[in-house]
């Protein structure tokens, strides 16, 4: 029997997700477009809670949908997004001149990560849209041996 290498699955969506966050993370304020509508006190609370939702959310779609990364659950999920969220909180503090890490910030990203783990669990449990088909298109005895 021949023996075919395995190909790397790139996660390609989360990547690109990420590259945004942090572009708009360290990123220069003055070179944060301003417009005159959705401005609100909090604003860029709620941009962070959607940011990290986002984040999250494909991570979590990525590795049980597509079997990227079959061995990321939620429980790595959650941690991992937290860890990278803090992270970028402390590089803006550290190494940002206009930017600053801000405790209610990470607060936000906390919330958008939580809200996304619930959706993405109670989405695995019903197997209902980019979560549906990975338990039913493969034999139980191959849905860990991939």
């Amino acid at each position: 029997m021949i023996k075919q290498k395995k190909r790397i699955k790139i996660p390609y969506i989360t990547l690109i997700i990420t590259a945004v966050i942090i572009l708009l993370s360290l990123m220069p304020s003055g070179n944060i477009p301003k417009t005159g509508w959705f401005i609100f006190p909090g604003v860029d609370k709620v941009i962070h809670f959607i940011m990290y939702l986002t984040l999250t959310f494909s991570l979590s779609a990525e590795s049980g949908y597509r079997k990227i990364l079959p061995h990321f659950t939620l429980f790595l999920i959650i941690p991992l997004v937290f860890v990278f969220s803090a992270m970028l909180e402390l590089a803006q503090l550290l190494f940002t001149s206009s930017r600053t890490g801000d405790w209610f910030d990470l607060l936000a990203n906390t919330g958008g990560i939580l809200f996304a783990a619930v959706l993405s669990s109670f989405l695995r449990r019903f197997r209902s849209g980019p979560f549906r088909g990975f338990r039913e298109t493969h034999p139980p005895d191959q849905q860990l041996s991939e």
